[in-house]
């Protein structure tokens, strides 16, 4: 269990010795005392904080938290072991009516790791003790010495405020059993390290269960000697307890035994039951699991480190007073001094060797204010025709400054989609394709010769800048296959880049979380940057006979001084950088910058970013209406591409064309996503000026109002859509059968809300119709009073087209047997179905035992939308391997699909639209052509 410390233990004691001592002859002159012996007792707890805000945790005042923070890192910068750890939970004893609240701690010194209770009713809690705990422990060691390894298997999103704040040289997180039993064997290599007195560099590492058992059961026998032995290699476990049952033949951890486990559940009273309390003192009161400031300078801190005064500053440079310089390729950018007051610049030149470039330094090493001055330098001193930067950011915040500046090509600013990260980096391999046959055409044999000789076209220096570059080469990835194809093209860039202007500037806090980072990529790179960090990371940098040398250097170098060693074409030296510092120096600088280059043409910038989302606009229907001829276009998204178009699925006359939405809709993204692609195609359809009927099934079940239901509302009082009355759903399948039979569909798209939920189908409930009945006993259509258009020209084309057992109809006798002719026969006629559901083992129409075949799926469906679903939801579709619907995010702010079409065995990710406003529809329909009369 989690226990106090010495220091807490003696001020109790202290405070029960003066309580019980007081000496006093009234009610009035007791209080008095008692509440000065309390006022004392908080001022040294006060005090012990102020030597190690880490031991006891105290919110400091607004005015003071930067002070706490620097004695937070002071203190935390001569640790080489961590300290007892608060765990944000408390014991409670009672002293003659004063509550008191003693911190409860853990000591990882003593315990191989920490168990939080989190069952039932108890999420929350477990919640926020995880993030105080692992706040804490970041915060108590030096930067960059502790890293945090999140297994979340099943998808828990539990670990998110910690992947959205923090880059990954601090915490990464696991979400397949491959990925996580790879994780399990490189820490026994550092168990094995240690053990041989290989490895010295007191960093701690905490793999976090974030739901045990359910996570544990996959791959407990892989952490068994990690869980019981890892402690002596400063490796310990979290455990987020869910659930009580281990797996027969899985590894039992054992994690309720206290003399092992520190158990994490909540306060404890000890003593004298507290019925009544005049005084409340609690000697710790700061939770770092509640957003704040304070917190939020702390995360700031654990990111970038300290600004410390003795930071070298610059003089700005005379942005908008100077002329962009002439270039055919030489690209230099003044970064800093020497030691001799030497002038050092940051160099591309194909004709001097210097090519590509790398920068190494950990947490507060200044290495992003580094890479600030490269690209501030450069764009200052070279005009957009001259550097066009593709700036590429995984920690997600440094590089949005240069939105507005036209140097900015593609700025990404994201740290999950790996898709967006590909058709980055594949952009830049069609660039060098499409200057390969520029200079061939020209008799050139570089981008510097073709300038020299070309007077009238001018080819720019692409410089691709990627900071915490580590994230392309990790041996996590979601899309092993696309990661493969990025870390190919990366090194067909450094390879043959320089002679088609394509250079490299990657950056990092640390190589160890790189397996991938292949050799053949650090050999082309000459140019090394190395700032404060470990010397095992500039030695893999450097060549080998380099490497005593650079060992010795780094190992003398210090945080905060502005050092850099450099490593390269122009020799070895150590020089001071530049510090433009972050805020209203940097930012005044870029406006300048920006403001120089105003005369100059738009390249065209691309911005990614996580938290990115695209509504369905005007322009989006323009592009539509251009696809598919005289076919139906739906949209359910924009691609994620460089060309940020929106996805476009064109509904043929052909058997199969019908959509599928398939994913866990708790929160409605599926419907939202489903109504886009409803409104993207009544929009598209009347700019096209095509003939057709929209009827919707709404199966949901919701509870409360959604917004969906008020936009198909809205719809249906346009006269764009026609809902379907639950009692008039048997009747609607069927007549839609007859017109298909009969040859005289009208062009019809049936959406099904929630197929999972639609009662008729699920129990296959017989259609009870007569084909021979009148069509206004059966059809389910309004009264003659209220009948609509629609629905008269049903009644219309069933009167005039009379369908007898001959023409296929005979074993149309249910609703599923209905929906399946639907499916297989509807899309040669015109009439296609998008269906929405969220799991395949509920799509009842050809179900056998709780299982459909792939097959039949595909036979159904040529167009399948993929949103977030478990991995036994989709195992029976045979996706390819690179497509994940279970590890897409389950975020308002990155909600990421797949769009797959089985045919031509094709995939892409997409963004799907946010859920539009019925004043927006209205906008949209408004600008499409006038609705074409019926």
């Amino acid at each position: 269990m989690a226990k106090t410390i010495a220091a807490i233990d003696m001020l109790v004691k202290y405070l029960e010795h003066r309580i019980r001592n007081i000496k006093a002859d009234t009610k009035e002159a007791y209080d008095i005392e008692r509440g000065e012996i309390v006022d004392e007792l908080k001022q040294l707890a006060e005090r012990i904080s102020n030597i190690d805000p880490i031991i006891l945790p105290r919110l400091p005042k607004a005015d003071l938290q930067d002070e706490v923070i620097r004695n937070i890192a002071s203190v935390a910068s001569k640790r080489t072991t961590m300290p007892p750890i608060y765990t944000d939970t408390t014991y409670n004893i009672g002293i003659q009516n004063i509550a008191v609240c003693l911190p409860k701690y853990v000591d990882f010194s003593e315990t191989p790791g920490a168990t939080i209770y989190g069952t039932n009713g108890w999420e929350e809690f477990a919640q926020k003790k995880m993030t105080h705990l692992l706040m804490s422990v970041l915060l108590s060691m030096p930067l960059g010495k502790v890293r945090l390894h999140f297994i979340d298997l099943n998808f828990s999103c539990k670990a998110q405020f910690f992947i959205d704040n923090f880059d990954r040289s601090v915490c990464n997180i696991y979400c397949d059993v491959q990925s996580a039993k790879g994780l399990a064997e490189s820490l026994k290599t550092k168990m094995a390290q240690r053990l041989r007195g290989e490895l010295s560099d007191n960093i701690y590492d905490f793999v976090v269960f974030l739901d045990f058992f359910n996570d544990y059961n996959n791959i407990g026998n892989a952490y068994r000697q990690i869980i019981e032995k890892g402690a002596f290699a400063n490796i310990h476990t979290v455990f987020i307890f869910n659930d009580y049952n281990v797996e027969e033949g899985v590894y039992n951890p054992h994690i309720f035994d206290e003399d092992k486990f520190c158990f994490i559940n909540g306060y404890t009273t000890l003593k004298d039951e507290i019925y009544y309390t005049e005084v409340f003192l609690s000697f710790a009161n700061l939770s770092l699991a509640k957003d704040s400031d304070f917190r939020s300078k702390c995360i700031e801190y654990l990111n970038n480190g300290l600004q410390t005064e003795d930071e070298p500053e610059i003089d700005e440079p005379e942005i908008d007073k100077t002329e962009y310089a002439v270039t055919t390729s030489a690209i230099e950018a003044p970064i800093g001094k020497t030691t001799d007051g030497e002038t050092v610049d940051f160099k591309i030149d194909v004709n001097r060797g210097h090519y590509h470039a790398f920068v190494i330094g950990e947490t507060g090493s200044g290495k992003s204010r580094f890479l600030h001055d490269i690209i501030i330098n450069m764009i200052a001193k070279y005009s957009p025709e001259d550097v066009e930067l593709y700036l590429m950011d995984f920690k997600g915040v440094e590089f949005n400054p240069y939105r507005d500046i036209k140097h900015s090509r593609v700025i990404l600013v994201d740290r999950a989609d790996e898709r967006i990260t590909y058709e980055v980096i594949h952009e830049l391999k069609q660039k060098m394709e499409e200057r390969q046959k520029i200079l061939a055409a020209a008799g050139a044999s570089d981008v510097d010769e073709y300038n020299k000789m070309s007077a009238d076209s001018h080819i720019s220096q692409i410089i691709l800048v990627a900071d915490e570059c580590q994230t392309l080469f990790t041996d996590n990835a979601k899309n092993t296959k696309l990661q493969n194809e990025m870390i190919a093209t990366i090194a067909l860039i450094a390879q043959q880049g320089r002679a088609y202007g394509v250079h490299l500037l990657l950056a990092t806090q640390s190589l160890t979380n790189a397996p991938k980072l292949r050799s053949d990529i650090l050999n082309q790179i000459g140019e090394h940057y190395i700032l404060p960090c470990l010397p095992v990371d500039a030695c893999r940098l450097v060549p080998e006979h380099e490497q005593n040398e650079t060992e010795r250097v780094v190992a003398q170098m210090e945080k905060g001084k502005g050092q850099c060693y450099y490593q390269g074409a122009d020799g070895k030296f150590m020089f001071t950088f530049d510090y433009i510092a972050k805020g209203e120096q940097q930012d005044s600088l870029i406006e300048k910058a920006r403001q120089k280059a105003d005369k100059y043409e738009t390249n065209g910038q691309i911005y990614f970013s996580g938290s990115l989302q695209y509504a369905m606009t005007g322009d989006t229907i323009d592009a539509l209406a251009t696809k598919g001829r005289r076919y139906l276009v739906a949209s359910p998204g924009q691609s994620i591409a460089i060309s940020q178009t929106p996805l476009s699925i064109v509904l043929r006359d052909e058997a199969g064309e019908n959509m599928l939405l398939l994913g866990i809709n708790d929160k409605q993204y599926v419907t939202r996503t489903t109504i886009n692609t409803l409104v993207s195609m009544i929009a598209s359809a009347r700019k096209k000026g095509l003939d057709c009927q929209f009827v919707v099934i709404d199966c949901l079940k919701c509870d409360e109002e959604e917004p969906y239901m008020n936009i198909l509302d809205s719809l249906e009082q346009s006269g764009l859509c026609r809902i379907v009355a639950p009692r008039q759903r048997k009747h609607t399948l069927y007549s839609l059968c007859k017109d298909i039979a009969a040859g005289t569909a009208r062009p019809t798209v049936l959406v099904i809300l929630g197929e999972e939920t639609f009662r008729e189908l699920k129990f296959d409930e017989s259609l009870d119709i007569d084909a021979n009945t009148k069509p206004n006993e059966t059809n389910g259509m309004s009264s003659a009073d209220n009948m609509s258009f629609d629905d008269a020209l049903a009644m219309m084309n069933m009167l005039s087209n009379p369908v007898n057992e001959t023409d296929g109809l005979k074993d149309i006798k249910t609703v599923a047997s209905a929906l399946k002719y639907i499916l297989e026969r509807g899309p040669e006629n015109a009439v296609h179905t998008v269906m929405q559901m969220d799991r395949m083992d509920n799509y009842y129409i050809g179900n056998e035992n709780g299982y459909v075949a792939a097959k039949t799926i595909y036979s159904h469906f040529a167009h399948i939308i993929l949103l977030r679903s478990g991995e036994q939801d989709v195992l029976n579709l045979r996706l390819p391997d690179e497509i994940s619907p279970a590890a897409l995010e389950d975020n308002a702010d990155r909600l990421r699909a797949y769009y797959y079409n089985e045919s031509g065995n094709r995939y892409s990710l997409l963004t799907p639209y946010v859920m539009p406003s019925i004043e927006q529809i209205d906008k949209l329909i408004r600008k499409c052509a006038v609705l074409i009369g019926h």
